[in-house]
């Protein structure tokens, strides 16, 4: 198996053959990351609209969704949190929406410091199975403003945004089972897991033992 890049997402791997596709990638000494899939299901709506409305922004805070008008250091800023947060940094032409449909949106205070960012992608074939399917997450918060439910928030509306603006008919995201703050974080939003899983595949060697994200 080569990887040109160094990396290869692998999703929706049926339980059935994860152990062994993990051990079969391992063999040829690449490293595997492994999440749970998570999806929507009839109740998520509801559930982000509840989260919505609960939930409040300190005072001289406020919520701003990234466009091609974004100015480019603050656009920085927004992956420089994700990558201080172990989450993978998505190019700013995505992030801008300007190659597939996006919402990005990030919580700033007073001095126009970004304290949290999530992120809505519809990354698969447009003509696929999962072609109206919106891929969430991507959140990350600055250490000192974690316990505020920003994450929560920018989840929630990201979901909303991504069914009310591009008429999404699933969102769905991975979370390790390790990391017991966003799975919470996704079932206040009404996303239950698949039963199947994601990995992520890296080439130490091609990589230098970075990770693919958390």
């Amino acid at each position: 198996m080569t990887m040109d890049l160094g990396f290869l997402s692998l999703v929706f791997i049926r339980p059935t053959i994860v152990d062994e596709l993990i051990s079969s990638l391992e063999a040829h000494g690449l490293k595997v990351g492994i999440w749970q899939h998570l999806v929507s299901n009839e109740e998520t709506k509801l559930s982000s609209l509840s989260v919505v409305g609960s939930l409040h922004l300190p005072p001289n805070y406020s919520i701003e969704r990234v466009s091609a008008e974004t100015y480019p250091h603050q656009l920085r800023k927004f992956q420089k949190l994700m990558q201080s947060c172990g989450v993978a940094p998505l190019p700013g032409y995505i992030l801008r929406g300007q190659e597939i449909p996006t919402v990005a949106e990030m919580i700033i205070n007073a001095q126009d410091e970004v304290m949290a960012t999530g992120v809505g992608i519809f990354r698969h074939n447009p003509g696929g199975f999962y072609g109206k399917a919106a891929h969430v997450g991507f959140l990350a918060t600055e250490s000192s403003q974690r316990g505020n439910g920003f994450a929560l928030l920018l989840l929630a509306r990201i979901i909303l945004a991504s069914y009310e603006e591009y008429a999404a008919e699933l969102v769905h995201t991975g979370v390790c089972s390790e990391n017991i703050p966003s799975q919470r974080v996704c079932q206040n939003c009404g996303l239950e897991d698949s039963g199947m899983y994601c990995l992520g595949v890296t080439n130490p060697q091609i990589l230098k033992g970075a990770e693919f994200t958390r």
